[in-house]
């Protein structure tokens, strides 16, 4: 459900308080598939129709939290979307 994650030394990051980075997380983590900007957007902010750009920005600024947080190398990104490194997942 993305409410947590494992990072390779064992620790474990927490989001269920963030709800947002949760959901980008489940959805990423859904089927292994890239993922577009269009999708993440839907699945971290539903029912929300953001204006121009912002729902873009929402998605790459949400991408960057994920990756401080411990998935930098592991959430991939390139002209089809963003994955996670298969590797990774369980």
């Amino acid at each position: 459900d993305g409410s947590w994650f494992q990072l390779r030394d064992g620790r474990t990051v927490a989001l269920a308080h963030r709800p947002t980075l949760a959901r980008l997380l489940a959805a990423l983590a859904a089927d292994g598939s890239p993922r577009s900007v269009h999708d993440l957007l839907a699945a971290g902010w539903p029912g929300e129709q953001p204006i121009a750009t912002s729902g873009t920005l929402r998605v790459y600024t949400t991408v960057a939290r994920l990756r401080r947080l411990g998935l930098e190398g592991a959430l991939l990104g390139d002209v089809n979307g963003y994955q996670l490194d298969a590797e990774i997942l369980d």
